[in-house]
């Protein structure tokens, strides 16, 4: 029989018969700056005496890391979607700065594909916003910048003034004038 001392650790098969049997043992991912340590006992039998082994299993932590696939986003005016990727073998959170972004998912555990969507723009200027991906327990933290430039839709208009008629010459041109001799 094989067993182990951890819970990160898998061992198949857990029992074998007489003669050579060979273990598969498999460790879960690891992130960390230190090692961490298990050991694996394999017990049996040899001519009627009790066998007993003991294996070290030494793995190495691995650093936490997140990793945009793009630094910035482009949006046109109108409401749109784009995707992008993430890379990370940890857990991530998203923090929106912006009320007219959003993505989904949220927050997520390792690589992904991350939709980020923005409303209408009608305004006459272009607007920032930014998204932060982040994982406190590793002091991670990743920034996207999202553009959306301004809507052509608005109208440029000019102001009219208004002036008392009393302010205002008045005169004329004469083009044409017909004169009745009856009328004077």
């Amino acid at each position: 029989t094989a067993s182990c001392d951890t819970e990160w650790i898998s061992i198949e098969p857990t029992n074998g018969s007489s003669g050579t049997t060979m273990l598969e043992i498999k460790a879960q991912g690891y992130i960390s700056d230190n090692n961490r340590t298990a050991t694996i006992t394999v017990k049996g039998k040899n001519n009627n005496s009790n066998i007993e082994k003991k294996i070290t299993v030494i793995q190495e932590g691995e650093k936490a890391y997140m990793k945009l696939l793009a630094e910035e986003l482009n949006f046109g005016a109108n409401k749109d979607s784009q995707s992008i990727a993430i890379e990370s073998n940890c857990p991530w959170t998203a923090n929106i700065k912006a009320d007219w972004i959003n993505i989904s998912p949220e927050n997520g555990t390792g690589s992904t594909s991350i939709t980020v969507s923005v409303t209408d723009n009608n305004g006459s200027t272009s607007r920032d916003g930014i998204v932060i991906f982040y994982n406190h327990d590793y002091n991670l933290s990743i920034t996207l910048n999202v553009k959306q430039y301004q809507s052509n839709n608005y109208i440029e208009y000019t102001s009219t003034m208004m002036l008392p008629i009393e302010s205002i010459d008045w005169g004329a041109n004469i083009l044409s004038h017909t004169y009745d001799n009856d009328k004077g």
